[in-house]
Parts: structure tokens; C-alpha cells; sequence
């Protein structure tokens, strides 16, 4: 199909067109006829280290390494990086972002600089790919560089994008490692209310811990979607997995109920790094010992930061046997205020750098900056970003 001048195909038109294993190609096809050089279209690992080609000219490179994104998807923040990398590995060519809202999915990766002829198509190009993954493992295969073990892959199915925004507040988290564990999870959902967030971390590993974690996932789901309170959420995680076991106008409040995980720990806007300290109850689940829920609250402003986190964070240990520790996440924490993403983006790299060999338990993270105007969100890229 030709195309040119200011034509520009709709997410529905790309999808409409073409067999929908058949988009990556023709996305690659138009932005090929639109750029006038060679394109190839890549997306990021699960893992956030490279980018992989999932079509386009084969004399293109196949895998590159990056800077580490956030899981499979790229923050405004990382874009400059990731593509000065691209260039750095080699000077002719040009990366295009392909954003949806708040997070990029996937790139377009051209042997000459497009200028803003791909723009439009970007746009288009990154909510047919989305849509698209429901009907196809195309773009999934493409962001495996190994294989994922059964729980983990249980896992990753459970995450929501990992990259958000609520009014009033940017959202981030991620899940090391990527490929294997599977134990851990988190969830995010908003509305014009504001922002439900969970982290859980299941008893035990592979499977089973798989199996607790989506009952858990789906019990909470269940009723936040229904209207219910934190109360009755954790009431039905609960159930769930016992079953499955056998201040002023711009001021936000937080409630949390922690369940046996580590404190969440506050970022202030000053600098101050506090623990949100409240009454602790048993895990979830355990028959004989039904959890007595005991909601906390505590006020945050504009300019703070909360983090979630799973033990697997603070117990990564180097090679003399020393923990992370919360000390290694304070150190994280308390630079100059970043975003979201940026927290995540460095928390992550620093629990893999703590110490040798892959993680021996899975370490979940979940940031939320509060903004200044509960109004809006972050700003969305715009063309040419």
C-alpha cells in the first residue's frame, strides 16, 4: 500500500490492512517508504538490558545492548540515553520512540535521520503494536533473549504496564529478574480518584507462589473494580489465597495495610528519607492465624516520593555475604528529587550491581512521585520527542 504526502494511517487502519502477524513488516514498510532509508522496528527485553528487532532489514543489527530500561517499556527520562547508545553504536544511525502515553513500547530504528516524517506514524504505530499483542506472541517472543521459566511467565502475564500516571502523581515498578522466581507481584490502577497500588511477594517459589500471586492479583482486582475499600481488598486476598493455599487543597493522604512486607519508605520533598511505620499484621492466607487489618495513613505533599518494595530489594548480598540492606535503598532514595522512573531506573541497577550472580529471590519496586498540580498528569512526548 502507498502512502505519502501528510497521509497518515490510523492504529486502526495498520491493524485493518495487513494480518496482524503480519504489523511489525508493514509498519516497517510504510516508515521504510516515509523515512527513504532502512528501517528496522525493535522492542526492549522483559529484562530492560536490549533492544531486539522484531522486523526490518536483516542488515540491520539483530540485538543491541542499552542502558537499563524499565522491564520492555522506555520513560521519557531514558529515551536520550538509550538513544545516544543507539548512535554511539553506530554514528548514522537514529532512533524514533514509539510512545503510548507515558511509556514507549517499541522503536524505529533508521539508517539516516527521518526528521519528523515518522512522527505521526510513531504515534499510530505504538497502539496498533498494543493492540495487536492480545492476538499475537510476535512482539512477546521478540523480548526474550532466553527462555522464562512456567512462574515466571505466570508473572509477567499479572503486571500491568509498569510505567503510569494518576492524577496528581507519576507511577513506576518493576520486577528483578525477569526471567525466572515468579513469586512477587505488583499492581497498579487509576482514576480520577487517584491511584490504587499493591506489591505482594508469595510464600515460597516457582509455581505455587506463581498460583498465590495471581489468586492474590485477581481477588484485589476483583473488588477495586467493584468500588471496595482496602479493608475489603485485603479481606479477599485473604480468602483467596488461604483458599488457594488449603492536609490542605493540593495535600494527599495515603492509606496502606501492610500485611508481613518490609515498612514502604517516604522520600520528602526536603530530602528527608522516613519509614512509613505502621502496625504490621500476618501474611495473607495462613489458616490459623487470620490477619487483623489496621489501616495507616500518613499525609504526603507535592514534591514526595513513596517507595514499595519486596524483600528481595534489601536482602541482595555482595560478595562478603553483606545485605543491600534499606541502607542501600536510602542511598538510592536520597539524592536530588527524580521521577518515578528514574528512582526505579537507578534502584534497579544498583540491587543488580550490589552483588555477583543472578538474584536468588525475585526484588519488586514500586515508586509514586506526588506532583504539584493534582490536575493533570505528567506530560505525554509529543512529536519529535
Amino acid at each position: 500500500m502507498g502512502l505519502s504526502g501528510s497521509d497518515n494511517p490510523s492504529a486502526g487502519d495498520l491493524l485493518r490492512d495487513v494480518p496482524v502477524y503480519d504489523l511489525a513488516e508493514h509498519i516497517v514498510d510504510v516508515a521504510t517508504e516515509r523515512a527513504g532509508c532502512r528501517v528496522g522496528l525493535y522492542v526492549v527485553d522483559i529484562a530492560g538490558a536490549e533492544l531486539r528487532r522484531v522486523a526490518g532489514d536483516d542488515s540491520l543489527v539483530q540485538r543491541l545492548a542499552i542502558p537499563r530500561a524499565i522491564g520492555p517499556e522506555m520513560a521519557i527520562e531514558q529515551a536520550d540515553d538509550i538513544a545516544e547508545g543507539v548512535t554511539a553504536f553506530d554514528p548514522t544511525l537514529r532512533l524514533v520512540a514509539l510512545w503510548l502515553r507515558h511509556r514507549a513500547i517499541a522503536v524505529l530504528i533508521c539508517d539516516g535521520d527521518p526528521g519528523e516524517r515518522l512522527d505521526g506514524l510513531a504515534r499510530e504505530a505504538a497502539a496498533a503494536i498494543e493492540l495487536a499483542t492480545g492476538y499475537t506472541d510476535q512482539f512477546s517472543s521478540a523480548r526474550r533473549h532466553a527462555p522464562v521459566a512456567t512462574a515466571a511467565q505466570l508473572q509477567q502475564e499479572l503486571l500491568p504496564p509498569r510505567i503510569a500516571a494518576a492524577r496528581g502523581a507519576e507511577l513506576a515498578a518493576c520486577i528483578l529478574p525477569a526471567y525466572d522466581v515468579g513469586g512477587d507481584w505488583f499492581d497498579i490502577s487509576t482514576s480520577s480518584s487517584g491511584a490504587w497500588l499493591a506489591v505482594g511477594d508469595a510464600v515460597g517459589k516457582g509455581m505455587v507462589a506463581a498460583a498465590l500471586s495471581a489468586l492474590a492479583v485477581s481477588a484485589q482486582r476483583s473488588v477495586r473494580q467493584a468500588g471496595g475499600s482496602l479493608d475489603d481488598a485485603t479481606w479477599a486476598i485473604h480468602e483467596a489465597v488461604r483458599e488457594g493455599s488449603a492536609g490542605n487543597a493540593f495535600d494527599h493522604t495515603l492509606s496502606w495495610i501492610n500485611c508481613g512486607h518490609p515498612p514502604p519508605l517516604l522520600r520528602h520533598a526536603d530530602g528527608r528519607v522516613t519509614d512509613l511505620d505502621s502496625q504490621t499484621t500476618v501474611p495473607t492466607g495462613i489458616e490459623e492465624l487470620p490477619p487483623k487489618f489496621r489501616v495507616a495513613q500518613a499525609p504526603i505533599a507535592p514534591g514526595d516520593l513513596v517507595l514499595m518494595f519486596s524483600d528481595g530489594v534489601y536482602e541482595r548480598r555482595d560478595t562478603a555475604g553483606t545485605g543491600f540492606g534499606r541502607h542501600g535503598i536510602r542511598a538510592v532514595l536520597e539524592p536530588a528529587p527524580r521521577s518515578a522512573a528514574a528512582v526505579i531506573a537507578s534502584l534497579q541497577q544498583a540491587v543488580l550491581s550490589a552483588g555477583p550472580g543472578e538474584l536468588r529471590d525475585d526484588a519488586t519496586m514500586l515508586a509514586m512521585r506526588v506532583l504539584a498540580d493534582d490536575e493533570h498528569e505528567p506530560p505525554v512526548p509529543g512529536p519529535g520527542s
